[in-house]
């Protein structure tokens, strides 16, 4: 019993991604984003355009 224990607490510990983003790379993930919104957006209008 003892070495369950051990052994899920190591599993834990190895296993589990605890890590924080920075507040720069989460203002990055967000304006790449907005970057790929917008380029679909405008795929968009242009396929719409061709089609009609």
């Amino acid at each position: 019993m003892l070495f369950d224990r051990i052994r899920s607490v190591r599993h834990a510990d190895q296993y589990s991604f605890m890590a924080l983003p920075t507040e720069e790379e989460v203002q990055a993930s967000i304006d790449l984003a907005e970057r790929f919104i917008e380029r679909m957006e405008r795929l968009l209008k242009e396929t719409r355009g061709k089609a009609g």
